[in-house]
């Protein structure tokens, strides 16, 4: 009885102090963006849409700085060769903002996979990431619609990606999706 509770009270303050270091906004959000994610049924109900599968890892779990993702996207069609491959930093800034600062892997083909992976997906370390300047997303909580909204500056984020100069996201997540 005795090492239950004292299990029971070392698991308590293990959660205690994981509670605190984050607020409930911030791991509410963090929970919202693991996963895989599809956006099949945009796809066929607008044909401008492809169809693109999405999945976000927590990574880094060790870190106290926030939530750390290895993110894979792909085409639905051809999910063995995605065509971007980052780390995202998750974490709480001043007045309810929300900001993930985007990270390029080196030589992140080999890591390919690794969301389902975790031997590859522990072989990333922070030595591999560059910052990408002026690609952080900027999110806030919108009560009325119960999600987390935001995006990229305007022409703030360079890109190469069929030929764009820079990249604009406006994001919104939401649970389940």
């Amino acid at each position: 009885m005795k090492k239950y509770t004292v299990f029971m009270l070392v698991s308590l303050l293990t959660i205690s102090a994981y509670s605190q270091q984050y607020s409930q906004d911030l791991l509410r959000l963090c929970n919202w963006m693991t996963g895989s994610f599809s956006s099949n049924q945009q796809s066929t109900v607008d044909t401008s849409y492809y169809d693109i599968r999405l999945h976000m890892e927590p990574i880094f779990t060790d870190r106290t700085d926030g939530c750390w993702f290895y993110v894979e996207q792909a085409l639905a069609s051809n999910q063995d060769r995605p065509y971007r491959q980052r780390v995202y930093h998750v974490y709480e800034g001043r007045q309810g903002t929300f900001t993930s600062d985007v990270y390029e892997i080196d030589q992140a083909i080999r890591y390919t996979g690794a969301w389902k992976n975790e031997e590859l997906l522990h072989a990333i370390t922070m030595d591999q990431l560059e910052l990408k300047d002026g690609c952080s997303v900027n999110l806030r909580w919108n009560l009325a619609t119960g999600t987390y909204e935001g995006g990229t500056a305007e022409k703030t984020c360079p890109s190469e990606l069929n030929r764009a100069a820079y990249a604009t996201s406006q994001v919104m997540v939401l649970a389940g999706r």
